[in-house]
């Protein structure tokens, strides 16, 4: 293994849990060994410090507009904005906004154990930026035609 695997492989290991394995392995290969490794290094990298950023359960206010959201998950129709993460680092409580099978009347924003959702395929955004979570209501209300 060569210093440059090494360093790669460090660099992306804080993200690693806040993703299925499926994606962590395609995002190792695309680091380490394609013509956008340097791209894939730094989206590593601006994942690990926004997660290293991220609060832990609690430590946002409760308003919609003074709440960040720093992750997004999809899977078909379904999507979960990560908020805050667990507080010992995990997965396996975060609290987000989950919007499934894009029905709005049932979206909640609650605790969910981001782990179980890894494991049934949701993927991590990579072009996701961090944004209030009353911004991100109203992009989805407006996808939907809810306006």
């Amino acid at each position: 293994m060569t210093n440059q695997a090494i360093s790669v492989n460090d660099q992306a290991q804080p993200i690693a849990r806040f993703m299925g394995w499926p994606q962590w392995a395609s995002l190792q290969s695309l680091m380490s060994g394609s013509e956008e490794s340097e791209f894939f290094q730094r989206v590593a990298a601006d994942l690990a410090q926004r997660i290293e950023a991220m609060p832990v359960i609690g430590g946002q206010e409760d308003s919609d507009a003074a709440q960040t959201v720093y992750l997004h998950y999809f899977l078909g129709a379904s999507d979960v904005w990560v908020l805050e993460k667990d507080v010992g680092g995990g997965v396996e409580q975060v609290f987000a906004f989950a919007l499934l099978n894009a029905d709005y009347q049932m979206a909640e924003l609650g605790y969910v154990d981001l782990s179980e959702l890894l494991l049934l395929g949701f993927e991590l955004d990579f072009h996701f930026s961090p944004k209030p979570l009353a911004e991100v209501r109203e992009s989805v209300r407006k996808r939907l035609g809810l306006f």
